[in-house]
């Protein structure tokens, strides 16, 4: 009852209209942007439960408007990828991005990044992608249960389709294990509550704000906003590195399948 729709709706083809039109480029092509179409595929073949993919819908709608050539931090920055557009957030803002991003990538480094072949700058610039994450956060958020692909993964892939995704489920995934996720009841909108401050789900009865913006971001997608009240159910798909593949294989598939058909 509450999933996106397979195939795009009237109000989130408005949606799409508004933010411009739909491409289907690579990480290194740019300015271009996937979107919600292929938000969907890359669900589907991640083989995300209905509930899932909508929470993930909602949440990419708050973050970028479906769009993964959009990010926040100083448009100047070295390590910045070319592609991403210019923010237009204030210059406070975009820099206190980059701290963060910074911060993230040196608290984590001995653990996790020493040996990447990516230099500490590329995971400063900020937060981007469809679900704005800072790198370090994403990266470790997604492949924690493969840690061999952690110091492979590039940082600038926040903003590739399969791997944001493979990093919102394992950053939603990581933030059911919080103590905070149950005593807040263990919602979508405890999930979505965490997804910006993880430390204040246990406060859903004092997030009314929230409650209203997380409403208004399901209405938008055409999902009643009860949604929200319901429990998250467990995910039994692969994590990290296996669910990349997984989602990989089942998008070689359906391209086969198109090339077979044409």
């Amino acid at each position: 009852m509450y999933a996106v729709p397979l195939l795009a709706g009237a109000a989130v083809l408005g949606l799409i209209a508004a933010a411009g039109p739909e491409t289907n480029a690579g990480i290194g092509e740019a300015p271009t942007s996937a979107g919600y179409n292929d938000l969907l595929a890359v669900m589907n073949a991640a083989e995300l439960p209905a509930d899932w993919q909508t929470f993930l819908t909602a949440t990419a709608y708050r973050e970028s408007k479906f769009h993964t050539d959009v990010g926040l931090g100083p448009n100047d920055a070295p390590g910045r990828p070319p592609w991403l557009r210019d923010s237009k957030a204030s210059l406070a803002a975009q820099e206190n991005e980059a701290r963060g991003a910074c911060k993230a990538y040196d608290k984590n480094y001995d653990k996790w990044f020493r040996d990447s072949k990516y230099p500490g700058i590329r995971y400063c610039f900020g937060s981007g992608g469809w679900f704005g994450f800072l790198p370090a956060y994403g990266i470790i958020s997604g492949f924690r249960a493969t840690p061999e692909y952690i110091a492979t993964v590039d940082p600038w892939d926040v903003a590739d389709p399969i791997m944001s995704v493979v990093m919102a489920v394992g950053f939603a995934r990581g933030l059911m294990k919080w103590k905070q996720f149950t005593a807040g009841g263990g919602t979508w909108l405890t999930l979505r509550i965490g997804w910006g401050k993880p430390g204040n789900m246990g406060k859903t009865a004092s997030s009314p704000k929230i409650r209203q913006n997380f409403a208004e971001q399901l209405a938008k997608i055409g999902v009643d906003p009860d949604f929200m009240d319901r429990k998250v159910t467990t995910l039994t798909i692969p994590k990290g590195g296996h669910l990349l593949t997984l989602i990989e294989g089942r998008e070689a598939m359906a391209a086969a399948a198109l090339g077979e058909a044409a």
